[in-house]
């Protein structure tokens, strides 16, 4: 009986981890497109620019919506919604006839990204204590794997199949997935008390969005521009206007009260530096792999080897993450999370002079096996501390901060390189200082690691 239990759980891990993977490979399997898409589609840069933007803002913006649902209403008929849902997003961008629907479509596989913390939680209500973290560590590090992933195979599909080939891969991969949850993860689901919160979510759903889209237009309008200080600072009150809403609901999106005690305070703005950390050396390393050689900074790379050099991140998140967890097990989640941010900090810090395309391989390697450590252990400490039933809504809103870490990253990187580049030309002080910012973030998130409160989990299994 216990091996039964024990192959179903393996089962329902795999089809949980391999949904989740297949919604993290669109964060950044169409950025190889960015370049071309223009001329394909007959259409401006700022408006072929929203084909990325829009799946980063729908992901931002409807992660806790897709918690708090599946608190409500069942986490696992939620992540079943969601992975029909990157299908269809995946099928109206494979079948696009303009950059319209082609962004639609984009904009509605960005929601599926929620799978993830939904998956997180319904791996706590499923597995026991002892098999929890590994599979915890696994489902968040997909994430991450899926981002590094992304861009390679992206490219390889473009140059062998055309462009809409990586969205008829996507939607095969969801039409995959869909019936392995379906099969593989148990119905039975406790529930969240309450009504769904409609304020809360539209305030987080407009709000967040506006925010992000507000920091990408920053990257070619400028900070000063009218349109970007009306989409931040629209942004930023709409969201500050939600949180007092929902600090007075008594069934909310988010539960405002928890989501300030330190222990989930301060994981949320480790998630946010070690993110933005890791993600600029995602904006630094291809660039500085693919400028000429002769260039002031560059090694003169084709575009796929840059990016099969990108994807050893991926990778080792890939081997090192369960291995890693299980090392880990008796280690103090915020002790272990400060061990891989500093593990970062020393790598980012050490690839400011690089030296070789072979030493930023070697950075790669050991920044995607800590990033991956560090965020086993935060879905461990995030639902130490709030109650089962709103453990969804909890990890959903660690991804919304997860995803703006990225923004911010592609736009202080991004902004930083082109304001130190000489005639068009990125120089080396762009990249150094880029990345002695990223270092500086995750050094700050190391030490935000160990102030994180120690917490007994008072909800395992």
């Amino acid at each position: 009986m216990a091996a039964k239990l024990q192959r179903g759980d393996r089962a329902a891990v795999a089809a949980l981890v391999f949904g989740c993977l297949n919604a993290s490979l669109v964060q950044t399997i169409a950025f190889p497109l960015q370049a071309e898409l223009p001329d394909l589609l007959a259409q401006p840069r700022e408006v072929t620019a929203w084909v990325v933007t829009a799946t980063v803002a729908s992901a931002s913006a409807f992660a806790p919506v897709s918690g708090r649902l599946g608190d409500l209403w069942g986490r696992k008929r939620v992540a079943l919604v969601l992975v029909g849902l990157l299908a269809v997003g995946s099928l109206l961008a494979a079948l696009a006839p303009g950059v319209g629907i082609l962004i639609v479509g984009r904009a509605v596989q960005g929601i599926a990204i929620g799978l993830i913390p939904l998956s997180m939680s319904i791996l706590k209500e499923i597995l026991p204590a002892h098999r929890l973290g590994t599979a915890l560590a696994l489902a968040s590090a997909t994430m991450g794997i899926g981002a590094a992933f992304g861009i390679p195979l992206g490219a390889a599909m473009t140059e062998w199949a055309g462009w809409r080939s990586i969205f008829w891969v996507s939607l095969v991969l969801s039409l995959v997935a869909a019936p392995l949850i379906a099969v593989a993860v148990p119905a039975a689901e406790s529930r969240a008390p309450g009504r769904f919160d409609l304020v809360g979510a539209t305030t987080n759903v407009v709000g967040s969005a506006a925010l992000l889209i507000g920091i990408a237009e920053a990257l070619t309008l400028g900070w000063d521009s009218p349109v970007t200080l009306v989409l931040v600072i629209g942004g930023a009150v709409c969201l500050t206007l939600g949180w007092l809403a929902m600090a007075r609901n008594p069934s909310p999106l988010i539960d405002v009260r928890v989501s300030l005690r330190p222990q989930i305070l301060r994981t949320n703005v480790l998630s946010l530096l070690i993110n933005f950390a890791t993600m600029t050396t995602m904006v630094v390393f291809p660039q500085l792999l693919v400028l000429p050689a002769g260039s002031p900074a560059g090694f003169g790379l084709s575009p796929l080897a840059a990016s099969l050099i990108m994807m050893a991140n991926g990778v080792s998140q890939a081997i090192a993450t369960p291995f890693l967890a299980r090392i880990l097990r008796r280690v103090e989640p915020r002790t272990a999370a400060a061990a891989g941010a500093a593990i970062v900090t020393v790598a980012i810090a050490v690839a400011i002079v690089p030296t070789s395309p072979q030493s930023l391989f070697a950075v790669n390697i050991v920044v995607g096996a800590a990033f991956g450590v560090v965020f086993a252990m935060i879905p461990q400490i995030i639902m130490s501390a709030v109650p089962a039933q709103d453990a969804a809504a909890a990890n959903g809103l660690n991804a919304q901060i997860r995803i703006f870490g990225t923004a911010g990253a592609a736009t202080v990187a991004g902004a930083l390189i082109a304001t130190e580049s000489n005639s068009g030309v990125p120089s080396a002080s762009g990249f150094a200082l880029s990345l002695g910012i990223a270092a500086a973030a995750s050094g700050l998130a190391t030490l935000l690691s160990l102030l994180i409160p120690a917490q007994r989990d008072r909800h395992s299994s």
